[in-house]
């Protein structure tokens, strides 16, 4: 990122920081379940995050494989390992293993699914690939939905919703509400079980990638 890239960053985020919409992290609120938007995609994305109840609110933020929003995000509060490498669940290389015994598991168990916890058997969270496709076959055009930034996408059939910039979680801090958008799917990284693919996205790039499962990320559900 060049000078200006990051003076422009910097700038947005505090333009926007102050305009975001969010819900406390929450073991116990979950928000509303969604409408489910028919994009013109293999699956259908719903209209709002777990834990808001309107698109532009960020909702609660979820460590990866987590049903529970908590206060304080790294290895020593995560279910699924206490360190990099010292993983019980969802590891396929013995070395990151807690027992050295990896369980080949590369998504994620409905019971570990928030989004299907949250909002029953018609949701899930999406995988690696439809979170590709959302982003290689709609358009994304960065806009503020009552104040808030995000980007609307609009799938070829004109159909859109519209994804926050929420920010993340991670230690006991909250950072780029307002500047960077990070969804979890439920797909593993392949070649570093410590790590879950997510789509992310701010002013000026939109892909997957993946980052360690321990930290809070936004939850966009999709159905069938």
């Amino acid at each position: 990122m060049n000078r200006h890239s990051i003076l422009a960053a910097a700038c947005l985020a505090a333009i926007f920081a102050a305009c975001g919409r969010n819900a406390a992290d929450s073991s116990d609120s979950v928000g509303t379940v969604g409408e489910a938007v028919d994009l013109g995609l293999s699956v259908k994305w719903a209209d709002h995050n777990v834990g808001a109840t309107l698109p532009e609110e960020s909702g609660n933020h979820y460590a990866w494989g987590e049903v529970k929003g908590k206060s304080f995000y790294y290895w020593n509060t995560y279910s699924h390992g206490s360190d990099y490498d010292k993983l019980d669940k969802y590891c396929n290389d013995a070395h990151f293993a807690k027992n050295g015994q990896p369980d080949d598991k590369l998504t994620l168990d409905a019971d570990d699914d928030v989004a299907r916890t949250a909002w029953g058997d018609t949701w899930r969270m999406p995988t690696k690939e439809e979170a590709q496709e959302l982003i290689d076959s709609c358009a994304w055009n960065l806009v503020r939905k009552n104040g808030v930034m995000g980007y609307l996408v609009v799938g070829k059939n004109s159909n859109s919703i519209f994804l926050p910039a929420a920010g993340y979680r991670s230690n006991d801090g909250y950072g780029s509400n307002g500047v960077y958008g990070y969804y979890w799917t439920n797909t593993l990284f392949e070649t570093n079980p410590s790590v879950a693919y997510e789509l992310i996205f701010n002013t000026y790039s939109i892909q997957t990638l993946g980052d360690y499962r321990f930290d809070g990320r936004s939850v966009r559900p999709v159905c069938e």
